[in-house]
Protein backbone atom coordinates (compact mmCIF):
# COMPACT_ATOMS: atom_id res chain seq x y z
CA UNK A 1 0.00 0.00 0.00
CA UNK A 2 1.57 3.12 -0.86
CA UNK A 3 1.36 6.00 1.79
CA UNK A 4 2.88 8.96 -0.53
CA UNK A 5 5.02 10.59 -3.86
CA UNK A 6 8.34 11.38 -4.07
CA UNK A 7 9.12 13.33 -7.31
CA UNK A 8 12.70 13.80 -7.87
CA UNK A 9 15.25 14.14 -11.18
CA UNK A 10 18.68 14.25 -9.13
CA UNK A 11 19.74 11.75 -6.75
CA UNK A 12 18.27 11.45 -2.85
CA UNK A 13 21.56 12.06 -1.01
CA UNK A 14 21.32 10.05 2.30
CA UNK A 15 17.70 8.45 2.14
CA UNK A 16 16.78 4.58 1.41
CA UNK A 17 13.76 4.22 -0.25
CA UNK A 18 10.84 2.43 1.52
CA UNK A 19 8.27 0.49 0.10
CA UNK A 20 5.38 2.71 1.04
CA UNK A 21 6.29 5.53 -1.14
CA UNK A 22 6.02 5.72 -4.91
CA UNK A 23 8.81 7.26 -6.25
CA UNK A 24 8.69 8.89 -9.52
CA UNK A 25 11.24 10.65 -11.89
CA UNK A 26 7.98 12.29 -14.15
CA UNK A 27 4.47 12.93 -13.20
CA UNK A 28 2.65 11.11 -15.76
CA UNK A 29 -1.19 10.78 -16.69
CA UNK A 30 -2.13 8.07 -14.06
CA UNK A 31 0.26 10.36 -11.76
CA UNK A 32 -1.87 9.86 -8.06
CA UNK A 33 -2.54 13.32 -6.63
CA UNK A 34 -4.61 12.22 -4.13
CA UNK A 35 -1.30 11.00 -2.33
CA UNK A 36 0.92 13.35 -0.17
CA UNK A 37 3.64 14.36 -2.63
CA UNK A 38 7.27 16.06 -1.94
CA UNK A 39 8.89 17.05 -5.20
CA UNK A 40 12.63 17.53 -4.75
CA UNK A 41 14.37 20.30 -6.59
CA UNK A 42 13.30 23.88 -6.69
CA UNK A 43 14.05 24.25 -10.50
CA UNK A 44 12.89 20.84 -11.18
CA UNK A 45 9.50 21.89 -9.62
CA UNK A 46 8.81 24.69 -11.75
CA UNK A 47 8.92 22.35 -14.99
CA UNK A 48 5.79 21.61 -13.88
CA UNK A 49 4.26 24.81 -12.95
CA UNK A 50 1.16 24.31 -16.00
CA UNK A 51 -0.58 21.64 -13.23
CA UNK A 52 -2.76 23.72 -11.21
CA UNK A 53 -1.87 21.88 -8.16
CA UNK A 54 1.53 24.16 -8.48
CA UNK A 55 0.04 27.52 -8.56
CA UNK A 56 1.01 28.60 -6.03
CA UNK A 57 4.23 27.59 -5.05
CA UNK A 58 6.64 30.13 -2.35
CA UNK A 59 10.20 29.52 -2.50
CA UNK A 60 9.97 30.42 1.49
CA UNK A 61 6.88 28.05 2.12
CA UNK A 62 8.04 24.66 1.43
CA UNK A 63 4.22 23.71 2.24
CA UNK A 64 2.20 24.35 -0.90
CA UNK A 65 -1.23 22.31 0.09
CA UNK A 66 -1.72 21.18 4.19
CA UNK A 67 -0.49 17.32 4.58
CA UNK A 68 -0.80 17.04 0.59
CA UNK A 69 1.54 18.98 -1.22
CA UNK A 70 5.41 19.80 -0.69
CA UNK A 71 9.27 20.32 -1.87
CA UNK A 72 11.99 20.18 -0.88
CA UNK A 73 15.34 21.19 -2.63
CA UNK A 74 17.90 19.43 -4.51
CA UNK A 75 21.17 18.42 -3.16
CA UNK A 76 22.92 20.75 -5.39
CA UNK A 77 20.71 23.57 -4.56
CA UNK A 78 21.15 23.11 -0.86
CA UNK A 79 22.56 20.21 1.26
CA UNK A 80 21.14 20.39 4.60
CA UNK A 81 17.81 21.13 3.37
CA UNK A 82 18.27 18.61 1.12
CA UNK A 83 18.47 16.02 3.68
CA UNK A 84 16.29 16.78 6.48
CA UNK A 85 13.64 18.24 4.72
CA UNK A 86 13.04 14.26 2.82
CA UNK A 87 13.69 12.91 6.29
CA UNK A 88 11.29 15.12 7.73
CA UNK A 89 8.65 14.31 5.15
CA UNK A 90 9.34 10.48 5.36
CA UNK A 91 8.25 10.35 8.86
CA UNK A 92 5.35 12.75 8.49
CA UNK A 93 3.99 10.83 5.57
CA UNK A 94 1.56 8.42 7.90
CA UNK A 95 0.47 11.61 9.20
CA UNK A 96 -0.47 13.31 5.95
CA UNK A 97 -2.12 10.18 4.79
CA UNK A 98 -4.46 9.00 7.72
CA UNK A 99 -5.62 11.85 9.69
CA UNK A 100 -6.39 13.48 6.08
CA UNK A 101 -8.78 10.82 5.51
CA UNK A 102 -10.13 9.02 8.65
CA UNK A 103 -11.81 10.36 11.54
CA UNK A 104 -11.83 8.14 14.54
CA UNK A 105 -14.02 7.74 17.99
CA UNK A 106 -13.27 6.05 21.17
CA UNK A 107 -16.43 4.45 22.28
CA UNK A 108 -16.24 5.02 25.69
CA UNK A 109 -18.97 2.94 27.30
CA UNK A 110 -19.19 5.66 30.18
CA UNK A 111 -18.94 8.69 28.00
CA UNK A 112 -21.59 6.82 25.84
CA UNK A 113 -23.47 5.79 28.67
CA UNK A 114 -23.52 2.14 27.62
CA UNK A 115 -25.13 -0.42 29.41
CA UNK A 116 -24.98 -3.78 27.20
CA UNK A 117 -23.98 -4.84 24.41
CA UNK A 118 -26.86 -4.18 22.68
CA UNK A 119 -26.55 -0.20 23.59
CA UNK A 120 -22.74 -0.34 22.10
CA UNK A 121 -23.82 -2.09 18.73
CA UNK A 122 -27.01 0.51 18.56
CA UNK A 123 -23.97 3.59 18.51
CA UNK A 124 -21.71 1.19 16.20
CA UNK A 125 -22.32 1.89 12.54
CA UNK A 126 -24.44 -0.57 10.75
CA UNK A 127 -22.33 -1.30 7.78
CA UNK A 128 -19.11 -2.66 8.72
CA UNK A 129 -16.32 -2.85 5.92
CA UNK A 130 -13.30 -4.18 8.13
CA UNK A 131 -12.10 -4.70 11.50
CA UNK A 132 -8.96 -5.36 13.28
CA UNK A 133 -8.49 -6.97 16.89
CA UNK A 134 -5.62 -6.59 18.93
CA UNK A 135 -3.91 -8.70 21.13
CA UNK A 136 -7.80 -9.38 22.31
CA UNK A 137 -7.05 -5.51 24.60
CA UNK A 138 -8.45 -3.30 21.32
CA UNK A 139 -10.96 -3.64 18.38
CA UNK A 140 -10.68 -1.19 15.34
CA UNK A 141 -13.34 -0.83 12.89
CA UNK A 142 -13.97 0.66 9.67
CA UNK A 143 -16.72 2.47 8.22
CA UNK A 144 -16.19 4.06 4.81
CA UNK A 145 -13.98 6.32 6.37
CA UNK A 146 -14.47 6.59 10.05
CA UNK A 147 -12.58 4.59 12.66
CA UNK A 148 -14.09 3.49 15.72
CA UNK A 149 -11.80 1.64 18.94
CA UNK A 150 -13.11 -0.15 21.33
CA UNK A 151 -11.09 -0.75 24.61
CA UNK A 152 -11.79 -4.27 26.10
CA UNK A 153 -10.54 -4.08 28.82
CA UNK A 154 -12.72 -1.72 29.87
CA UNK A 155 -15.68 -3.54 28.22
CA UNK A 156 -14.82 -6.27 31.06
CA UNK A 157 -13.89 -4.59 33.87
CA UNK A 158 -18.18 -3.39 33.09
CA UNK A 159 -19.61 -6.40 32.29
CA UNK A 160 -19.65 -6.67 28.67
CA UNK A 161 -20.19 -9.94 26.63
CA UNK A 162 -16.82 -9.64 24.83
CA UNK A 163 -17.28 -12.85 23.31
CA UNK A 164 -20.70 -11.95 21.51
CA UNK A 165 -19.31 -8.63 21.03
CA UNK A 166 -16.57 -10.27 18.65
CA UNK A 167 -18.77 -12.88 17.43
CA UNK A 168 -20.86 -10.26 15.87
CA UNK A 169 -18.24 -8.45 14.44
CA UNK A 170 -17.25 -11.45 12.91
CA UNK A 171 -21.14 -11.99 11.46
CA UNK A 172 -20.98 -8.32 10.09
CA UNK A 173 -17.69 -8.66 7.87
CA UNK A 174 -15.18 -11.12 6.83
CA UNK A 175 -12.35 -8.62 6.21
CA UNK A 176 -10.82 -8.63 9.46
CA UNK A 177 -7.53 -9.74 11.20
CA UNK A 178 -7.44 -11.31 14.89
CA UNK A 179 -3.42 -9.83 15.37
CA UNK A 180 -3.23 -11.98 18.27
CA UNK A 181 0.28 -11.76 19.52
CA UNK A 182 0.65 -8.30 17.79
CA UNK A 183 2.78 -9.82 14.77
CA UNK A 184 1.02 -7.38 12.57
CA UNK A 185 1.80 -4.48 14.38
CA UNK A 186 5.18 -5.31 15.60
CA UNK A 187 5.41 -5.25 11.63
CA UNK A 188 3.79 -1.99 10.86
CA UNK A 189 5.38 -0.20 14.11
CA UNK A 190 9.11 -1.06 12.82
CA UNK A 191 7.99 0.82 9.48
CA UNK A 192 6.72 3.36 11.81
CA UNK A 193 8.29 3.93 14.51
CA UNK A 194 7.36 7.72 15.33
CA UNK A 195 3.59 7.11 14.62
CA UNK A 196 2.02 7.59 17.82
CA UNK A 197 -1.23 7.03 16.31
CA UNK A 198 -0.46 4.07 14.66
CA UNK A 199 -2.49 1.27 16.49
CA UNK A 200 -5.74 2.83 15.46
CA UNK A 201 -5.18 3.34 11.76
CA UNK A 202 -3.60 -0.49 11.35
CA UNK A 203 -7.49 -1.38 10.51
CA UNK A 204 -6.71 0.32 7.07
CA UNK A 205 -3.32 -1.41 6.51
CA UNK A 206 -3.05 -4.59 7.48
CA UNK A 207 -6.84 -5.21 6.12
CA UNK A 208 -6.58 -3.60 2.69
Amino acid sequence: MKLANIVYVDELVNHKEVEFINYCQDVTSDFDWSLPTLFVGWNFLKEFEEFPQLTNVNILKHRITQNQLYWEFSFNENKSSHINGINSFVKHVPDFYFTSRYTYTNIDPVFHQLKDNQDLFDVLPKTIDRFYLLKDRMIYILSEDKIYGLDLEMYKFFKFGIEAIKEKLFQKTFNCVNDADGEFYEKYYKMFPEFSLLKRYLVVLVTN
